[in-house]
């Protein structure tokens, strides 16, 4: 019987879905027939997935790989050429430990989050020069080759293209890039002349923990209300334009409850952003006053899986109406599985999922206005023309479940 291909997985920040991203892709690379090294911040926190039984190959092969630690003149600037070589130089260090702990040598490289690997690469040689393997990975933060973005003048979309890295896509080592996002295929293969592979935007599917402390508390809150939910608090995730509906929904009376969790940077929105959502905390927090917004005691990570899915469970509408992100999101997979509908902005991916597979209704960015308008629509069922909302949900999740991920793992496999 022929040995199994050997793939190293290796993401150096589990920020995020990234954790999730990593244990699926352990999974999926195992049923399409192929051995996995792990190198990952935790490698500890894999044991249950040997233990379960979810892997049958003889053994998981492991090492611990970390995000180098900041420079202090280049820790501000997230494109640092010296942190990207360095993660270089960790990732091929702990390769090397595992392959000579294991006696076997890896046969393909796969980056979950290929961007921290990119930025401001400053020569493939010295990026490549100790991994002597053909490689591929997920490209998530590519949206400055849209068409819109490169209308920008030649001289900006030169140093976009250098900050992001995108010249290390045309080494000969990098077999294929892949993307989550449908919309980008054409531009990537023209920017990295390389195979293009689409993946699916897969979400942990863990039964909905109804017990976790947040989700009673949103339900204690609630009190038949019906809740309009966000988990992640980056600017990115339009917090403001939730906020600002939700004042516009308490002049109005609706009987609404719009509810918050996550981490909460303040130091990462303008001053006047910021002191807007330090008072919407502070009059939720005061018992005195009739508050339709609940955050939660701490602002800390909601941990995917379980947890996560009990809290947007209690969730009547989804909010997706992220602000300046063109990107993909697991969100609207959360969303199929659920059933819950969404209102999100209109702009980029989200927004034409959304429209195709009608999974709720499509606002201009920032208007809190129209947000209103369409939660209300959304709470009835029915779009923009009084026509009755009709979610094709089980397509929309068949493009993004396990099934649709081992596909893609067969193509990067298929190009050892």
């Amino acid at each position: 019987m022929p040995q199994r291909p050997l793939i190293a997985l290796a993401d150096p920040n589990w920020i995020g879905h990234r954790a999730t991203y990593f244990r699926e892709f352990v999974r999926s690379l195992n049923r399409v027939d192929a051995d996995v090294i792990a190198l990952c911040p935790d490698p500890a926190s894999l044991d249950d997935l040997q233990n379960a039984g979810d892997l049958h190959a003889p053994k998981l092969m492991r090492g611990q790989l970390t995000e180098p630690a900041r420079l202090p003149l280049l820790g501000r600037w997230p494109q640092d050429p010296v942190n990207t070589q360095l993660r270089w130089h960790r990732l091929a260090s702990a390769l090397r430990r595992v392959e000579k702990e294991n006696r076997r040598t890896a046969d393909f490289l796969f980056l979950p989050w290929l961007d921290c690997y990119l930025r401001a690469s400053l020569n493939h040689r010295l990026s490549f020069a100790q991994i002597c393997l053909p490689w591929a990975g997920l490209y998530f933060r590519s949206h400055h080759l849209t068409e819109q973005n490169r209308r920008a003048p030649n001289l900006k979309l030169f140093f976009q293209a250098f900050a992001k890295g995108d010249a290390l896509l045309q080494a000969n080592s990098c077999r294929a890039v892949a993307t989550l996002d449908e919309t980008l295929r054409s531009v990537l293969e023209k920017t990295s002349r390389k195979q293009v592979i689409l993946f699916p935007d897969i979400t942990d599917e863990s039964q909905p923990d109804a017990a976790t402390p947040f989700a009673r508390q949103i339900r204690d809150t609630a009190r038949g209300r019906k809740v309009i939910g966000l988990i992640g608090m980056e600017p990115r995730k339009g917090v403001v334009t939730m906020l600002r509906a939700a004042d516009i929904a308490r002049g109005e009376g609706r009987p609404w409850l719009f509810v918050l969790a996550g981490v909460y940077y303040p130091e990462a929105y303008p001053a006047d952003e910021r002191r807007f959502i330090d008072e919407q905390i502070t009059r939720s927090r005061d018992a005195a006053l009739d508050s339709n917004v609940l955050f939660p005691p701490e602002f800390v990570p909601v941990p995917d899986g379980a947890v996560y899915n009990g809290v947007a469970e209690t969730f009547d509408v989804l909010f997706v109406a992220y602000h300046d992100f063109l990107g993909s999101s697991n969100v609207l997979t959360k969303a199929a599985i659920l059933k819950k509908p969404v209102v999100c902005t209109d702009l980029g991916c989200i927004a034409q999922r959304t429209k195709i597979y009608d999974l709720g209704l499509v606002i201009p960015q920032g208007d809190a206005t129209a947000c209103c308008a369409a939660i209300e629509r959304a709470i009835k069922g029915v779009n923009w023309n009084d026509a009755p909302l009709l979610p094709r949900h089980a397509e929309y999740y068949a493009l993004h479940d396990r099934a649709a991920l081992d596909a893609s793992m067969r193509q990067l496999i298929a190009l050892i």
